[in-house]
């Protein structure tokens, strides 16, 4: 994580997709329409109910409190650098996200199957989901020594990245493109707490 690529790459990807998108490409626009329909042909009682409580998870209010709570616990067991990291990266990543969904005014899928405010593009969810998912995964997971241990924790962690991403399709709230979006917005935002701090 310590090489200026990795941002660099995220920031020119999520250009690319948000030029496609605002610019209403065919092949983008027509590529989140049948996602979106194939999730709204499948849609039935105990999806909606699963990804319903899974998607709160990632909701402003309790991630935010999540991240700071968490922050706390490094900083009072003397791990200032990663809390930096996470405070940086998460702080950085929603204000962002928050931005740009002012800036979009990305009006979302028609077969919403919750409530939502705010715009579409990008999902600030998946921005959640990717930054804590990569702060896990390089930052806590050494303090795991058991190998297999190690796996089971990273595997759990990005399960739950993948249904807090995949929830936000399910219940139609974004287009693939806004999670997508959302994810690169998230590696970048990581990636350069991560080389801010290292140098």
């Amino acid at each position: 994580m310590k090489k200026i690529w990795i941002p660099v790459t995220a920031i020119i990807l999520f250009l690319i997709l948000a030029c496609l998108v605002f610019s209403q490409n065919s092949i983008i626009l027509g590529f989140d329409k049948i996602i979106e329909t194939f999730f709204a042909s499948i849609h039935n009682s105990f999806f909606e109910r699963f990804f319903t409580e899974i998607t709160r998870i990632g909701d402003v209010i309790p991630a935010s409190i999540f991240i700071l709570a968490l922050a706390f616990v490094l900083f009072i067991s003397k791990k200032h650098t990663k809390a930096k990291i996470l405070l940086i990266s998460s702080g950085i990543a929603i204000t962002l996200g928050t931005f740009i969904k002012e800036i979009a005014g990305r009006v979302r899928p028609p077969t919403a199957t919750i409530d939502t405010i705010g715009s579409s593009f990008p999902s600030n969810h998946a921005i959640i989901a990717t930054v804590l998912c990569l702060f896990f995964i390089y930052e806590l997971s050494e303090y795991v020594k058991i190998r297999w241990q190690k796996v089971l924790v990273s595997v759990l962690v990005i399960l739950l990245f993948v249904l807090l991403a995949l929830s936000r399709l399910v219940l139609n709230v974004h287009w693939t493109s806004d999670v997508i979006a959302g994810i690169l917005i998230g590696i970048m935002c990581f990636s350069i707490s991560k080389v801010i701090e290292e140098k």
